[in-house]
């Protein structure tokens, strides 16, 4: 090609980029294929977003938080509303962690940490806790788990005064954390880089680097493998050899969050950022066995019931999703 013909061919090439940006920008996160319905839609709950849900460990509630400081309460199946706080006013709610099957912990944007009794609302805050982005909970050893955007893990009992058990510092900001159900702790930075502690916090292993941030990560409820989203891909480490799988899925984007079902068959996930798709995959085969039905803008979070009976999603779109994961699969083409 000769630069005069380069000259005139730029121009074209340039318009159809700017075309296939519009497209996305007006289609905001919507891909429609066909999918499961949900069992419940609560539309309009979080205005300007729904940021996380949790489920409880009996499954009896399903909590949700919203952009403005929100938390809300369901009881399940049917999502009827129990309860409804305010802790993180003008701030959104980053995380919730369940304690046991009443006290539920809410992580806010603004910093604070807030417990919370379905029955009697809040009855304990601890303030300044730096920009908040990621809870856990060890229940065998009774530790409060919260990571900051200042890089701070911190290892808190839940006593009157909070008092601090333990505390780690990386150079980057914590983007997400869990805790296996041995207590063996992973965390990942934003400087690409995902670590395995102790419940004590006194040693460090550096996982390989999936070349991408990690948005959140699950361990397998055997606690041997670790799972993480990136861009369009999903991580998978070996908990014992530290050995990493980069996986491919079928988001278009950001894979925000991740959520194993109880007996390790399968994981869920949801997509941000020009994704808002729900996707339920077989961990050993790695193929897609159910498709959910996309949200109308990009996603927040999925969780898995304890019981392994019901996947629950959050979006930008204000709503909270039930699908049954019971029920046969017969996806249909649905409109977000």
């Amino acid at each position: 090609m000769t630069i005069t013909q380069l000259k005139y061919k730029l121009p074209c090439m340039m318009r159809i980029i700017t075309l296939f940006c519009l497209l996305l920008v007006f289609s905001g996160c919507v891909f429609v294929t066909p999918a499961q319905a949900p069992l419940v839609r609560k539309e309009q709950v979080h205005p300007f977003g729904a940021t996380t849900i949790a489920f409880s460990p009996n499954g009896e509630y399903l909590a949700s938080g919203g952009q403005f400081g929100e938390v809300i309460v369901w009881k399940m199946p049917q999502l009827e509303k129990i309860t409804e706080w305010v802790p993180h006013r003008g701030s959104q709610v980053r995380a919730l962690q369940w304690v046991d099957n009443q006290r539920l912990l809410s992580a806010g944007e603004e910093g604070a940490l807030v417990l919370h009794d379905v029955k009697q609302g809040e009855i304990a805050r601890l303030q300044q806790q730096g920009e908040q982005t990621a809870l856990g909970w060890n229940a065998a050893e009774q530790l409060l788990y919260s990571g900051n955007r200042q890089g701070e893990l911190k290892a808190r009992m839940l006593k009157p005064d909070w008092p601090l058990v333990a505390q780690k510092t990386w150079p980057a900001a914590i983007t997400a954390l869990d805790v296996s159900r041995n207590g063996q702790l992973a965390v990942a930075t934003d400087d690409d880089q995902v670590y395995l502690l102790p419940s004590d916090l006194h040693s460090q292993q550096q996982l390989p680097s999936a070349g991408q941030t990690v948005w959140t990560l699950s361990f397998s409820p055997d606690a041997s493998s670790l799972m993480g989203g990136t861009w369009f891909h999903v991580a998978r480490w070996d908990v014992d050899s530290g050995k990493l799988q980069v996986l491919d899925t079928e988001h278009s984007g950001q894979v925000i969050s991740l959520a194993w079902a109880p007996d390790g068959g399968h994981y869920a996930t949801i997509g941000r950022n020009t994704d808002a798709q729900v996707r339920w995959t077989n961990s050993k085969t790695g193929t897609v066995d159910r498709r959910m039905s996309a949200h109308a803008l990009c996603g927040y979070a999925v969780r898995v019931s304890p019981d392994g009976h019901y996947l629950a999603t959050s979006s930008e779109d204000e709503s909270i999703r039930l699908y049954d994961l019971a029920a046969p699969y017969k996806p249909v083409v649905i409109q977000p």
